[in-house]
């Protein structure tokens, strides 16, 4: 293989993204995706990966909730997170850390390559993950949860073992 098709970033912490440089400088990339989020929190050095990936020839996307990418044919990935709209950005910061924000608007994909299925949660926790419990979109998350401790699904894990008790 020569290039790669698609390049998510689920949000703009460096621990998220600070590989996809060496990637898209060393490899073609077809697509860069984000959410394209600009409000309180970002950062240059975010902004100047943006413009790497453009330079370098690959076609930017935002992406949001119920949105659909089209990377391979035997690929279905939708988009569970964030919505457009974005999640508490009028928040006091006070009360919602930069950190906080930038977290809970992270991407979260549901990647379906035949019968397995991935969920990419970025670090959504908190507002990210009550987004996806409150607005029908665990209905997409149909197969049994695999829960890795570090952050993310973990911190809802009851909420989402609930929620597919009372579905089944």
């Amino acid at each position: 293989h020569t290039e790669i098709a698609g390049l998510a970033v689920s949000h703009p912490h460096a621990d998220h993204y600070g590989g996809a440089e060496w990637w898209l400088t060393n490899w073609r990339v077809k697509r860069f995706v984000d959410s394209g989020y600009e409000g309180r929190a970002q950062t240059d050095g975010y902004r100047k990966l943006r413009a790497l990936a453009k330079s370098r020839g690959a076609e930017y996307r935002t992406a949001h909730a119920g949105q659909k990418l089209d990377w391979d044919k035997d690929l279905d990935i939708e988009v569970l997170a964030p919505p457009k709209e974005f999640l508490e950005l009028q928040s006091d910061p006070k009360k919602i850390s930069d950190h906080g924000l930038l977290n809970g608007n992270s991407i979260v994909l549901r990647v379906q390559h035949g019968a397995n299925v991935f969920i990419f949660p970025g670090d959504a926790y908190g507002m990210g993950q009550r987004f996806i419990l409150t607005n029908g979109l665990f209905h997409q998350i149909d197969e049994g949860i695999v829960d890795v401790r570090y952050r993310g699904i973990a911190d809802q894990r009851r909420s989402f073992e609930a929620l597919n008790r009372q579905e089944q």
